[in-house]
């Protein structure tokens, strides 16, 4: 049997094939991140912009989400969860503008045509999201996780 002469050029950008893993059967996903975060900041009197948050702001967070990956309880602990995906999916909420967010009432308005899923913020949300992998992993929360 003869070697077979293949070359793989189904590929493209690391932003859009991230895109294409995010597309819209995960939409409701991100939107309960997304909404699991900002419950926690309003709460707790924090900005609804991770990146908006002063330092000391970010290291709290960091430390109450490990306190509740170390709950008894499972829902508590699927929140954790939650939160820590949405950050290391990029906080992508940091990047929503106004108009975005009085439209996400009414999804039939919203514009996907070139929308994969990630709102058109590929590449920021793989930037913001090795940055803030990164910071968790300073606070000590990859440990707790494992």
């Amino acid at each position: 049997m003869s070697d077979i002469d293949f070359n793989y050029a189904d590929e493209d950008s690391y932003e859009t094939e991230l895109a294409e893993l995010y597309s819209y059967s995960e939409m409701e996903d991100w939107a309960i991140g997304l909404e699991s975060f900002h419950k926690y900041t309003y709460n707790r009197n924090l900005p609804q912009q991770f990146k908006s948050m002063e330092v000391n702001e970010k290291k709290r967070f960091i430390a109450d989400v490990i306190e509740m990956l170390e709950s008894t309880e499972s829902s508590i602990r699927l929140e954790a969860a939650r939160l820590v995906l949405y950050l290391l999916q990029g906080a992508f909420g940091d990047f929503r503008t106004t108009d975005e967010e009085e439209n996400e009432v009414n999804i039939d308005e919203l514009n996907f045509q070139q929308d994969k899923g990630t709102g058109g913020y590929e590449h920021d949300c793989l930037l913001n999201g090795a940055i803030n992998a990164y910071f968790c992993y300073q606070q000590g929360l990859y440990p707790v996780s494992c």
